[in-house]
């Protein structure tokens, strides 16, 4: 599965050249694409860390704006109800942190 994953990223439009040389590198490695590709990274309570490069369990921009996208799911379904409650306080920042990750399912 995690080659199908690793392929998938491989074959995409939106990686530029030097992220597929990346990828291409490792091709021969089959740890190194299960280490990258067999899972997602973990979000903890200290947050998302990783290693930088690319795969579902790197740290990189992808990843990142798959958290981002999660986040602003979350304050989507709490609605402005929970805001009131404190829940979010800053809600022009947050929806400034989605915007500016081109990522626009929010409040």
């Amino acid at each position: 599965m995690y080659r199908d994953v690793y392929q998938e990223w491989l074959d995409s439009d939106i990686l530029a050249g030097f992220e597929k040389a990346e990828l291409r590198a490792v091709a021969d490695d089959d740890d190194e694409i299960e280490y990258r590709f067999g899972k997602d990274l973990e979000f903890g309570t200290a947050g998302m860390r990783g290693i930088i490069g690319l795969g579902t369990n790197m740290m990189n921009l992808y990843t990142v704006k798959r958290a981002t996208q999660g986040l602003c799911e979350y304050i989507k379904a709490l609605g402005k109800k929970a805001i009131k409650r404190g829940f979010l306080r800053y809600e022009e920042n947050v929806l400034r942190i989605c915007q500016n990750c081109r990522i626009y399912a929010v409040v």
